[in-house]
């Protein structure tokens, strides 16, 4: 079964809520303490979702805010008091610029 790009991340944003509260402990008790947790977007592929993929699919930044999945990771995160948010990172730019969607878990 072919999931639509959407469906997929909101999926993802489901799987990282299931896991916030143990990855966010694990990042505070590390021995060199870290102020946050990074999870990587991916496409159906597995691979890091580009910019570019993203919008050819019609998958936009406030479509993703607005699925399920973030819905639930929001309310995890809210009594984790923790901030979440989805980031854009430049991961090259030769021989032509590639922004990637990541998911960051911050604010303890």
């Amino acid at each position: 079964m072919h999931l639509h790009l959407i469906d997929h991340l909101s999926g993802q944003f489901m799987d990282a809520a299931d896991r916030i509260a143990q990855d966010v402990m694990a990042a505070k008790e590390a021995d060199i303490p870290v102020g946050f947790v990074l999870y990587a977007l991916r496409n159906g592929q597995g691979e890091p979702l580009k910019q570019g993929q993203a919008e050819q699919e019609g998958v936009t930044l406030t479509a993703m805010v607005q699925t399920p999945g973030f819905s639930d990771l929001l309310d995890k995160a809210d009594k984790l008091d923790v901030k979440v948010r989805i980031d854009l990172h430049l991961q090259t730019v030769k021989p032509q610029p590639i922004r990637i969607y990541r998911l960051m878990v911050d604010g303890w």
